[in-house]
């Protein structure tokens, strides 16, 4: 009768002295955020063009860009408006691309603004060179 007494009391001993397995919070699986470009209306607002205009990422996640009609561009641009700032994602390359640009795995916290520099159709059918201007952050 004393081994079902003495595992018993061991149980408890351990439960108490927090030797069961706690472990980590489950981590959550990186993500893809998508930001939506489209060319602003002349004389309209910057934030309209981009949706959502601020991202929160967290470290790991990956960033891409869609060009979205109308678009007189054949490339969309992404760069850091602080020139001299290190790109915060696993890629070196600042993000470009046809109709899709990417920032793969954020490494760095931090709030980042940044321009998505492109082409849009302007009056009389010129091309007219856009910067629009919104940020994201890495938590």
């Amino acid at each position: 009768m004393r081994w079902p007494v003495t595992l018993a009391a061991g149980f408890v001993s351990l439960t108490a002295l927090g030797a069961h397995p706690q472990g980590d919070p489950p981590q959550r699986a990186p993500r893809t955020a998508t930001v939506n470009v489209t060319c602003p209306r002349p004389g309209g607002n910057q934030r309209d063009a981009v949706q959502p205009w601020e991202v929160r990422l967290q470290l790991g996640d990956s960033l891409e860009w869609n060009l979205m009609e109308p678009i007189l561009s054949d490339t969309i641009d992404i760069s850091l408006k602080e020139t001299g700032r290190r790109w915060p994602f696993a890629n070196p390359d600042r993000p470009r691309g046809r109709r899709i640009a990417r920032a793969h795995r954020a490494r760095d916290r931090g709030r980042f603004a940044y321009n998505i520099t492109l082409r849009c159709p302007g009056p009389g059918g010129q091309p007219r060179l856009v910067v629009i201007d919104p940020e994201f952050i890495i938590d």
